[in-house]
């Protein structure tokens, strides 16, 4: 850019029409094309499923990761309304789908880039656990083992921590700030406070060091609830994690047995 900039200026004190007429070229080859590639923003608040209408003009972008070739996003299980003075831009090589069963009512105005593509068809996301959150954003055009359609999912904007199967049902979300409390004493292990995937069953039970009130996730689906927040914990480390009832030095205080020494 500096070298066309420099370039220019020459230009411009040996002829000013020379000057003009590289300006038009130039806007020609590369500010045109630039434009003709722009993306209008991303269509916001898209249902997991039911119908949706296109209030602004708007491209379909995935949710968390951005588009690649071949990809797909859209309407799953309704139908799509493009309002009045509004366009729905298809990207190139991108799928943007509305359900069967449902119409697609155009009264504004549709684009669509070279190997984009419009498809009436379902739309499937991977959740081989089945607790409605997929593995990846990646959706699909056809159903295959471990799919759901996206409108069964509970969120298909949050990826899954772990997904292995029955084993890592209602366990999808990561929480920063979790420390290791296997006793539920509300002393923690040494172990520094990290982002943990854990599930949303939770409990506030706690005996020790606990006040009343903390809350404690569970990392696995039997409920084995072994992460709470740093903040309700005390700073030294549990000296026997396995016991409840041998906490911490808490305050400069050995608690053992429900006494202080």
């Amino acid at each position: 850019m500096a070298t066309t900039i420099s370039f220019c200026l020459s230009l411009y004190k040996k002829d000013t029409v020379k000057l003009v007429a590289f300006l038009i070229f130039f806007s020609l080859i590369i500010i045109i094309p630039m434009l003709a590639n722009a993306e209008d923003g991303d269509c916001h608040s898209v249902p997991l499923g039911g119908s949706y209408s296109v209030t602004s003009s708007c491209s379909f972008a995935d949710p968390v990761t951005g588009w690649i070739d071949g990809q797909v996003n859209g309407v799953d299980n309704g139908g799509m309304t493009i309002e009045t003075g509004v366009t729905l831009t298809i990207l190139t090589g991108r799928i943007v789908t509305w359900s069967p069963g449902h119409s697609i009512v155009i009264n504004g105005t549709i684009a669509i880039n070279d190997g984009g593509q419009l498809q009436q068809t379902r739309i499937w996301m991977s959740d081989v656990d089945n607790d409605g959150y997929p593995a990846t954003t990646t959706q699909y055009t056809s159903s295959a083992a471990g799919r759901r359609n996206r409108s069964d999912l509970t969120s298909y904007m949050s990826v899954d921590c772990l997904e292995t199967g029955s084993g890592s049902a209602n366990v999808f979300q990561l929480i920063p700030g979790l420390v290791v409390d296997r006793d539920n004493d509300c002393a923690a292990t040494a172990e520094a406070p990290a982002e943990r995937c854990v599930g949303n069953a939770t409990t506030t039970i706690g005996v020790g060091d606990c006040v009343g009130g903390e809350t404690f996730y569970a990392a696995t689906s039997t409920a084995v609830f072994s992460f709470i927040h740093s903040d309700d914990a005390p700073g030294s480390a549990d000296l026997d994690d396995t016991d409840p009832l041998v906490g911490s030095y808490a305050e400069g205080y050995y608690y053992t047995q429900g006494y202080y020494y």
